[in-house]
């Protein structure tokens, strides 16, 4: 088994307020699992969360001012701010996803081969050979196959690749290290590859940022006694102001 340097371990697993008087954060419960029905709650109502009718509605309930209204009412404005928030963050987080995710598929089925080693998105005649594990990942160093430097490539590490062999079989995998002569990558433990083959690499679309930022988002909603210790007084001032904030643009 090979030795990984702790500094790739450490790379790898680093990446007008209008509030009424009536309203006290600390008093207002909060009746969702954040991790299980946010989503579920968004897209039972397809677009509503995320149009512009919604958020005036919302401005319109936070702007009145109604002496009368019960705890139960307080804590359903507040559930229906918190869906809003996550589903306008979750549908823009989605689009970016999907747009790079398009882009990069495009690439790979309409540049050519030449244009694609050229601009430094695909290294192909790659050997690979066993390196041992990181975690529940196995490693992979590959090389030229005529033992040379890598010409121009884009490859660096943390990008996730897509490795492919000559017979179309592909896996997808991340680049854990990089040197003029080799390229370690981890790819899940289930892997099997045929070391007799040559392989092929693609620079390819990197979902794991795409669900850091949705954790992100989830732990920033999530109340005080998450994960990480948000104020939930912060994290309701903005949902209270989210809607007049954006209608105000």
């Amino acid at each position: 088994m090979s030795i990984i340097s702790y500094n790739n371990i450490l790379r790898l697993k680093s990446m007008n307020i209008l509030v009424n008087t009536y309203v006290k954060s600390s008093k207002v419960s909060i009746d969702l699992d954040i991790k299980d029905n946010l989503i579920s709650s968004w897209q039972s109502k397809g677009k509503h969360y995320v149009s512009y009718d919604n958020l005036i509605h919302l401005n319109d309930l936070l702007t009145s001012f109604n002496q009368n209204r019960t705890k139960q009412e307080k804590s359903q404005l507040l559930n229906e701010l918190i869906i809003t928030y996550f589903a306008r963050f979750h549908n823009i987080i989605r689009i970016e996803y999907l747009h790079e995710k398009n882009i990069i598929e495009n690439r790979i089925k309409t540049w050519s081969l030449k244009k694609l080693i050229k601009e430094g998105y695909t290294l192909i005649d790659l050997y690979a050979k066993p390196k041992g594990k990181l975690f529940q990942d196995k490693v992979y160093r590959l090389t030229p196959s005529d033992n040379n430097k890598f010409g121009y490539h884009r490859f660096t590490s943390g990008d996730i690749i897509r490795l492919s062999d000559k017979y179309g079989n592909y896996f997808d995998g991340m680049v854990l290290e990089k040197r003029n002569k080799f390229i370690d990558i981890t790819v899940p433990a289930s892997t099997n590859l045929d070391l007799t083959n040559n392989f092929r690499i693609d620079l390819f679309f990197n979902r794991i940022s795409y669900e850091r930022s949705l954790k992100g988002l989830e732990l920033f909603l999530e109340p005080s006694d998450g994960i990480i210790p948000i104020s939930r007084c912060l994290r309701d001032l903005i949902m209270y102001s989210y809607p007049n904030s954006l209608i105000m643009l």
